[in-house]
């Protein structure tokens, strides 16, 4: 398009103080020969005798009084414009787009186009003018999405508004993957500013993964154009969640004192027939393929000496909410036993570890 921009020479100034009174300037005319999404074709087609002739494309939707002056010297801005000589170009033809080929306009947007002829005398015929209005048949597309907390933000290829269709989410638990929660829909909020559309959930667990799907007609443009279903979930042959999901950040759970069986200040005399017991408020798991020797230790006490002992994974087991453990090795008469746990050893459905374990209260006593 730059190429068909001419450089005024000396014997085409419209300003000259010689000019005389020539009559009218030439006309010219405007068609617009089609309209896309976000592009458009015009051709103008100046008057015989004209020399130079100009345009320019602005946005609006009402057409405004213009220099015809002004913009033959290509003085008005916008978002595209020219000066043409008919030596070269008769007529030009102008599809809306960068010399890239990118389109230069937006879905239903209004435009106005100017434009202006003179003859070689430099008289300016009057100023031309033609609003187009751009068509929209594209569906608003999810383009990405960020998560925080436990909200996760989707951005669209446009503005969007809440259309009609309802918007679902659920969550997977890590240890229980294949039977997924179904969030209420109370528990599910939307709200959208501009191209963006966030939705907020209540009431997850730590850990938790989360997806997001909607109906067809959730939702659309600003005429109505209405997004595609998207459903989201777990690929159960890749592992791999798709559509929109994130994680809710994982939060190390206690290991509670009254957990214990025996209970704290306990004693007992068969050691080999003790069994001490965690009796949690839910599951809980451990993962047989990094389990060590040490993770749970056995720490035996009196008054001279500690003797630390290091479970082997064979000596403690995990059954639903309990774990169950054996002491390893005789203690001494007197001794207060008690259980050390290492961090991130268990784990619950959602893959939540334990927080590292030890307590001066829970102590048995051997006789």
């Amino acid at each position: 398009m730059l190429s068909a921009v001419l450089i005024m020479t000396a014997c085409t100034n419209f300003d000259s103080e010689d000019s005389k009174n020539y009559g009218e300037g030439p006309s010219i005319s405007i068609n617009v020969t089609s309209t896309a999404d976000s592009t458009f074709t015009f051709t103008l087609s100046p008057a015989e005798g004209t020399t130079y002739y100009s345009y320019v494309v602005t946005t609006g939707t009402e057409v405004t009084q213009i220099s015809a002056s002004s913009l033959l010297k290509k003085q008005i801005t916008g978002v595209t414009s020219g000066v043409l000589n008919t030596s070269k170009n008769a007529t030009y033809t102008f599809n809306m787009r960068s010399s890239e080929g990118e389109p230069l306009a937006s879905p239903n947007t209004s435009y106005v186009i100017y434009a202006v002829a003179s003859n070689e005398q430099g008289v300016i015929g009057d100023v031309v003018s033609q609003v187009v209005l751009t068509t929209d048949q594209t569906i608003p597309k999810p383009l990405s999405s960020t998560a925080a907390d436990t909200t996760v933000t989707v951005k669209f290829s446009e503005d969007i508004v809440k259309g009609s269709g309802n918007v679902t989410a659920k969550y997977y638990k890590e240890w229980d993957i294949t039977n997924p929660v179904m969030i209420d829909a109370a528990d599910v909020d939307v709200s959208i500013s501009g191209s963006a559309a966030t939705i907020s959930i209540k009431n997850l667990p730590s850990g938790a993964y989360v997806t997001v799907s909607w109906e067809a007609k959730a939702f659309t443009d600003v005429i109505g154009n209405a997004c595609a279903a998207l459903s989201s979930g777990l690929n159960l042959q890749t592992g791999r969640f798709t559509g929109v999901w994130f994680h809710v950040a994982n939060k190390d759970f206690l290991v509670k004192d009254d957990y214990f069986s025996p209970t704290g200040g306990t004693s007992f005399s068969d050691w080999e027939a003790f069994t001490g017991t965690i009796t949690f408020e839910y599951d809980i798991y451990r993962d047989d393929s990094a389990v060590e020797t040490g993770d749970l230790t056995v720490s035996y006490r009196n008054s001279k000496s500690t003797l630390d002992v290091k479970l082997a994974p064979t000596q403690w087991s995990i059954n639903g909410k309990v774990l169950s453990f054996v002491l390893p090795v005789s203690p001494q008469v007197g001794d207060e036993v008690t259980l050390l746990i290492n961090k991130e050893v268990i784990y619950d459905v959602c893959g939540n570890a334990n927080a590292a374990y030890s307590s001066d209260n829970m102590l048995w006593e051997y006789k």
